[in-house]
Protein backbone atom coordinates (compact mmCIF):
# COMPACT_ATOMS: atom_id res chain seq x y z
CA UNK A 1 0.00 0.00 0.00
CA UNK A 2 1.47 3.32 -1.09
CA UNK A 3 2.25 6.17 1.77
CA UNK A 4 0.05 8.97 2.42
CA UNK A 5 -0.39 11.95 5.22
CA UNK A 6 -3.12 11.25 8.05
CA UNK A 7 -1.79 7.30 8.23
CA UNK A 8 -2.61 5.29 11.12
CA UNK A 9 -1.05 1.99 12.55
CA UNK A 10 -3.65 -0.65 13.06
CA UNK A 11 -2.22 -3.45 15.05
CA UNK A 12 -4.56 -6.70 14.59
CA UNK A 13 -5.49 -8.70 17.28
CA UNK A 14 -7.76 -11.65 16.24
CA UNK A 15 -8.34 -14.78 18.25
CA UNK A 16 -8.56 -16.99 15.28
CA UNK A 17 -7.25 -16.78 11.40
CA UNK A 18 -11.58 -16.44 10.60
CA UNK A 19 -13.77 -14.18 12.09
CA UNK A 20 -16.51 -15.73 13.72
CA UNK A 21 -19.81 -16.14 11.82
CA UNK A 22 -21.64 -14.33 14.96
CA UNK A 23 -19.36 -11.25 14.72
CA UNK A 24 -19.05 -10.88 11.22
CA UNK A 25 -23.30 -10.49 11.03
CA UNK A 26 -22.97 -8.60 14.37
CA UNK A 27 -20.60 -6.01 12.25
CA UNK A 28 -22.88 -6.56 9.38
CA UNK A 29 -25.72 -5.06 11.22
CA UNK A 30 -23.83 -2.61 13.06
CA UNK A 31 -21.84 -0.65 10.18
CA UNK A 32 -22.89 0.96 7.27
CA UNK A 33 -21.98 -0.44 3.83
CA UNK A 34 -18.57 1.66 3.49
CA UNK A 35 -17.39 0.62 7.22
CA UNK A 36 -18.22 -3.25 6.85
CA UNK A 37 -15.83 -3.01 3.24
CA UNK A 38 -13.47 -1.59 6.07
CA UNK A 39 -13.99 -4.00 8.65
CA UNK A 40 -13.53 -7.06 6.05
CA UNK A 41 -10.71 -5.47 4.53
CA UNK A 42 -9.16 -5.42 7.75
CA UNK A 43 -10.64 -8.67 8.59
CA UNK A 44 -8.61 -10.21 6.15
CA UNK A 45 -5.10 -9.29 7.43
CA UNK A 46 -3.23 -11.98 9.76
CA UNK A 47 -3.00 -11.81 13.79
CA UNK A 48 -0.01 -10.14 15.34
CA UNK A 49 0.14 -8.15 11.64
CA UNK A 50 0.67 -4.45 11.82
CA UNK A 51 -0.45 -1.95 8.95
CA UNK A 52 0.08 1.15 7.94
CA UNK A 53 -3.81 2.87 7.69
CA UNK A 54 -4.49 5.66 6.12
CA UNK A 55 -7.96 6.50 4.33
CA UNK A 56 -6.71 7.55 1.11
CA UNK A 57 -5.12 4.51 0.45
CA UNK A 58 -8.29 2.10 1.88
CA UNK A 59 -10.23 4.49 -0.05
CA UNK A 60 -8.57 3.82 -3.62
CA UNK A 61 -8.33 -0.20 -2.44
CA UNK A 62 -12.11 -0.23 -1.91
CA UNK A 63 -13.36 2.02 -4.71
CA UNK A 64 -14.59 4.82 -1.60
CA UNK A 65 -13.96 8.43 -1.63
CA UNK A 66 -11.59 9.74 0.72
CA UNK A 67 -14.23 11.36 2.99
CA UNK A 68 -16.17 7.88 3.14
CA UNK A 69 -13.00 6.45 4.04
CA UNK A 70 -12.75 8.39 7.20
CA UNK A 71 -15.82 8.11 8.00
CA UNK A 72 -15.98 4.46 7.78
CA UNK A 73 -12.70 4.62 9.80
CA UNK A 74 -14.62 7.20 12.68
CA UNK A 75 -17.57 4.91 12.61
CA UNK A 76 -15.55 1.29 13.35
CA UNK A 77 -14.14 3.04 16.04
CA UNK A 78 -16.84 4.73 17.93
CA UNK A 79 -18.84 1.14 17.07
CA UNK A 80 -16.19 -0.42 19.11
CA UNK A 81 -14.31 -2.42 16.58
CA UNK A 82 -11.48 -0.29 16.46
CA UNK A 83 -9.82 0.91 19.99
CA UNK A 84 -7.18 3.28 19.96
CA UNK A 85 -3.85 2.30 21.61
CA UNK A 86 -1.66 5.57 21.42
CA UNK A 87 -2.29 8.51 19.40
CA UNK A 88 -1.75 6.97 16.34
CA UNK A 89 -1.95 3.14 16.93
CA UNK A 90 -5.26 1.31 17.10
CA UNK A 91 -6.32 -2.15 17.12
CA UNK A 92 -8.92 -4.27 15.56
CA UNK A 93 -9.99 -7.57 16.12
CA UNK A 94 -13.59 -8.32 14.85
CA UNK A 95 -15.19 -8.31 17.91
CA UNK A 96 -17.32 -5.26 18.70
CA UNK A 97 -15.93 -3.55 21.99
CA UNK A 98 -17.45 -0.79 23.85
Amino acid sequence: MAQFHNQFTVRVKKEYAWLEYRDTMKACRALNGAAFKVYVYLSSFENGEEISFSPQAVGRELGIGLSTARNAFNELAREGYLRREDEQVYSFSGKQKL
